[in-house]
């Protein structure tokens, strides 16, 4: 599915905890945990937040957005990125699950998301009538 560029409260991005296993293409894992983020990029360039090396990695390849029911995922590179076995190129793509498969180049990323629940606001709590914060009981 397609989405739509946008500013962050017209897409929903929310906070998230992120798990990252990156699968190298020597077969090599690494796990990586990402505490709290709405968005990440992944690619070559040292300021990613993913980087990423090989020829076939661009030096900022792709863009990844939260949204509290899964990820959009922006493909910047020449080459395109894979996305749960659908290739995207120069455009977005929506994934609809907290977990998907991206491939960039050689390297495979699996991604679990676990959004951060929004603080739960109380309604203002009344005293008990006869209770002891009452005070006339």
């Amino acid at each position: 599915m397609t989405h739509c560029d946008g500013d962050d409260t017209k897409q929903g991005l929310t906070n998230a905890d992120l798990q990252l296993q990156l699968i190298a293409p020597e077969g090599e894992r690494r796990s990586f945990a990402l505490r709290n983020v709405k968005t990440f990029t992944v690619g070559r360039d040292e300021k990613c937040t993913v980087v990423l090396k090989g020829s076939d990695v661009s030096r900022r390849h792709a863009d990844f957005r939260v949204h509290e029911n899964g990820l959009t995922v922006v493909d910047r590179s020449q080459n395109g990125t894979w996305v749960d076995g659908v290739l995207i190129k120069r455009a977005n793509h929506k994934v609809e699950a907290l977990a998907c498969r991206v491939e960039i180049g050689h390297h495979v990323l699996e991604l679990l998301v676990t959004p951060r629940q929004k603080p739960r606001t109380s309604p203002a709590l009344a005293p008990i009538p006869g209770g002891k914060e009452d005070p006339a009981g």
